[in-house]
């Protein structure tokens, strides 16, 4: 996970890169903690409202309007 989008335990879980015993580890923790995941999936939807496509499209669309009107 990307630590500026992914809080560790409050929306996803991060590892260390490169590091496969982690990522074993911390998906056993997962599949084994319906409470965590319950939380992550709580947390997760909030984070990333901001990437919903219809936002994404609608702020490229004034962007590239602006663009345009400089021209």
């Amino acid at each position: 996970g990307v630590p500026e989008i992914v809080r560790d335990g409050e929306n996803g879980l991060l590892v260390p890169p490169g590091d496969p015993g982690a990522l074993a580890s911390t998906l056993r923790r997962l599949l084994g903690d319906p409470d965590l995941q319950e939380r992550l999936r709580d947390g997760a939807a909030p984070s990333v409202e901001h990437l919903r496509p219809e936002r994404v499209y609608g702020r490229l669309e004034e962007l590239l309007t602006q663009v345009a009107s400089t021209r």
